[in-house]
This record gives structure tokens, sequence and C-alpha cells, in this order.
């Protein structure tokens, strides 16, 4: 089972550090907010722009994080799947996010920066291939798909459905493919009712790009 991958070189906050100096530490890292752990356990996160923080460290410049009551801190677990990080950093503005094991344990942050990266990993975005939309109704007859598809000698690299608010009867299949021909695969699959919405090898490729496909692949996924 793919797991998140998390780094261990980002600086952390320790309870006993002042909240003057961890204010700077957190300036320093260009991150916007760091961990804050307790006897090896994630207890917070200081974020730079916490205005009451800041003026309770210059009233009181010797309090130390410690003192400090912390809402309780976005985190992930180290066996989650990568799509939960996915799911968190759209939940969340933040550029890290921290990763726990057992009971708290802090063991490091996953970077917003990485996940793009493990989602071309996740979803092979970085193999060659073709991405296709379909409008489809529901539900779906995922056999008849899978038969057309093999019929055009058309290997799935990632498949996903997303559909419209307030829909009951529409949805949409985004295909990652490896297909010999991509328009005779788009002329079966209107013969037999689907409406391609999307072919990237209809005009300029998203997929010189792994970039771009990963952007393309995460707006369709809508998590």
């Amino acid at each position: 089972m793919s797991q998140i991958k998390y780094r261990k070189d980002i600086p952390t906050l320790k309870s006993t550090d002042k909240i003057s100096e961890a204010f700077e530490t957190v300036r320093a890292s260009g991150f916007g907010a760091l961990p804050v752990v307790k006897h090896h356990r994630l207890i917070g996160m200081l974020h730079e722009s916490d205005e009451v923080l800041l003026k309770a460290a210059e009233q009181h410049p010797s309090k130390t994080l410690g003192t400090v009551e912390f809402a309780e801190p976005p985190a992930l677990r180290c066996d989650a799947h990568p799509l939960e990080l996915i799911k968190m950093f759209r939940k969340n503005p933040l550029l890290l996010l921290p990763v726990v094991g057992n009971s708290s344990t802090y063991l490091g942050v996953a970077l917003r920066a990485d996940a793009e990266q493990q989602v071309k990993e996740l979803f092979s975005l970085s193999s060659d291939g073709v991405l296709i939309e379909l409008e489809t109704p529901v539900p779906l007859r995922l056999s008849e798909l899978v038969r057309l598809l093999e019929q055009n000698e058309a290997q799935v690299l990632t498949l996903a459905v997303r559909r419209l608010p307030n829909s009951t009867d529409t949805q949409f299949i985004v295909l990652h493919l490896q297909v010999p021909d991509a328009y005779r695969l788009q002329r079966t699959l209107e013969r037999y009712g689907y409406a391609v919405t999307y072919n990237s090898q209809a005009g300029e490729s998203l997929l010189d790009d792994s970039a771009l496909k990963a952007q393309e692949f995460l707006r369709y996924l809508e998590l």
C-alpha cells in the first residue's frame, strides 16, 4: 500500500522554547508555521500570523510554548494513504503538515511541494499517455467501458470519477491511458453513447510537462 512521504529535516519547536524565539524560528523557516513538540509528542502548531501569541511574547519575553494551550493541530498518521494528504492540504492553506505515529508521536512533516510529486507517482502521471474525460450516466456500466478500451488496445493508467454538485444522473470519468490511437478510441466511445468532453490529443498536449499533468488531474479529482 502507498504511504505518505515525510521529512525529518524541517525545524521543530519544543515546549521549552521561549515564544519570542520560536516566532523567529518560524519566520526564518519560510513555512509560516512549525510543529510544537513536547516529550516527542505533537502538541500544536505555531503560526507566524498568531497575533495573540505574538503580543503575549512581547509582554512576557520569558514565556515558553509549554504555557500555551494550542488548538488540536491538523496531522496525518504515517500509515495514511497519500490521497488523505492531498485532501488535508486542500482543506488547509499550510505549506506543511505534521506526521505522527501512535499516541501522537511526532515523526516529521509532509510538504505541500512534495504532495504533487506523490500524486504523479500514485497516478502514473509521469508516464506518457492520454487524458480523456467522458460524460456518462449514473450508474456506469464499467464492464462495457472496459470492453471498449480493450478493443482499442488501451491500457488504463488511472481512472477517476467526479460528479457535478447536485447532479444524480450524470457523472464524469477521467481516464489516463496508453492507447495506440486516441482518435479511434474516441470515435468508438462516441458510437456507444459516451460523450467525450476532453481529449488531450485533440489539441496541444498537456502531457509534455509532468507538473501540468498533476495540476490537470487534481482539478478533476475534486477531493
